[in-house]
């Protein structure tokens, strides 16, 4: 059951890790009360990092068990990450948000590799999907907001326009010094958001 002083955890993923902010108070009042880059992967771990593109070169047999196994240590070290982070956190997380991707991936892993486009779109569904997995395993409610509508999703969770939204991000950043970028502005809302939702 989730508290009502608990806070959210939001994610913005990347190839191998992750823009993670956590935002505390009441969605009238957002606070963020912390901000990491957390891991997903090994970074001398290039096969896993973009393996549909290697699996791609590969024969459909190989491919398969690449993939396979770069999910299973991709969640892995996600779920580590994951865990690392909700403990050391001062106040308990209670829910979560991520930005979602956007493109629809196919069923047929044969007609995804086929697709330069699909096999980045599947890479960064790969890392994604190891952050709800890991949320998962934490017993942390998880709610995905497609990337290319945040603005929409706040105006009907949050009821802030572009404008408004754009200096309350900006606002929530103040007095924390860099990065504060794209990357953690988009982590902060979608956090909101779920902490606006629960």
């Amino acid at each position: 059951m989730v508290r009502r002083d608990d806070a959210a955890i939001g994610f913005r993923a990347h190839t191998g890790w992750a823009a993670v902010v956590v935002i505390g108070g009441s969605p009238a009042e957002p606070r963020v009360q912390d901000r990491r880059r957390i891991e997903l992967t090994e970074e001398t771990d290039l096969e896993n990092i973009q393996v549909y593109h290697a699996a791609a070169e590969q024969p459909f047999a190989k491919a398969e068990w690449m993939i396979d196994a770069a999910l299973a240590a991709t969640t892995t070290r996600a779920r580590a990450s994951v865990a690392a982070l909700v403990e050391s956190l001062a106040v308990p997380a209670g829910c979560a948000g991520l930005v979602a991707g956007n493109t629809q991936l196919p069923a047929s892993l044969e007609k995804l590799l086929a697709s330069h486009a699909l096999i980045h779109a599947a890479e960064g569904e790969m890392f994604r999907a190891a952050i709800v997995a890991a949320c998962k395993a934490c017993k942390l409610p998880i709610t995905g907001f497609a990337g290319n509508a945040l603005s929409d999703h706040a105006k009907q969770t949050l009821g802030l326009s572009p404008g408004k939204l754009r200096d309350r991000l900006a606002a929530l950043g103040q007095g924390l010094g860099p990065p504060w970028g794209q990357d953690q502005k988009e982590a902060a809302l979608v956090a909101w958001m779920a902490l606006a939702m629960r």
